[in-house]
């Protein structure tokens, strides 16, 4: 049985929450805050399980996209030290993804576009950073996640001892 990470479970929150932001959509929308609230609801249960030692938090190591050698992007797990932190920094990677995402698309118009065939040298050097920009991150997401698992199971083996 694969049990969900607290970290994959908020991640997976903020994401219906940020959707939900950015829906027009009244029907779509409705339907990411459902699907935020149940996560919250199962989030609350996973740190009430951990709370009374029916669970153990463990961590759910996420795979490696980026190395972080380069500081294009603030890697922001090193300023995660707190549950707080590591949530407002998931959100801060997925409201970036979103804009850089956004970005992307409208150079990939933009490229499909012949009265921009001037600049496809420029479009596509600036899509070739973006898909980076992207990669980075998705590696500061996944780090996140590591870092909110990581917090809880040192939070709850402190009270055990």
């Amino acid at each position: 049985m694969i049990t969900e990470s607290f970290g994959q479970i908020v991640d997976r929150m903020v994401i219906e929450q940020l959707k939900a932001f950015m829906h027009t959509d009244p029907e779509k929308k409705q339907q990411c805050e459902d699907q935020a609230s149940l996560l919250q609801t199962a989030a609350d249960a996973y740190l009430y399980e951990c709370a009374t030692g029916t669970r153990k938090p463990h961590v759910n190591h996420s795979a490696r996209y980026h190395d972080h050698k380069t500081h294009d992007i603030e890697h922001v797990t090193l300023y995660a030290d707190t549950v707080g932190e590591a949530i407002l920094g998931l959100s801060k990677q997925h409201f970036d993804y979103w804009q850089l995402q956004s970005r992307i698309q409208e150079i990939k118009g933009k490229l499909d576009d012949e009265k921009y065939a001037s600049t496809h040298t420029e479009l596509s050097v600036e899509f070739v950073d973006l898909q980076r920009k992207i990669d980075m991150c998705n590696q500061n997401r996944n780090d996140i996640r590591d870092r909110l698992d990581k917090i809880l199971v040192e939070l709850f083996s402190r009270k055990e001892s």
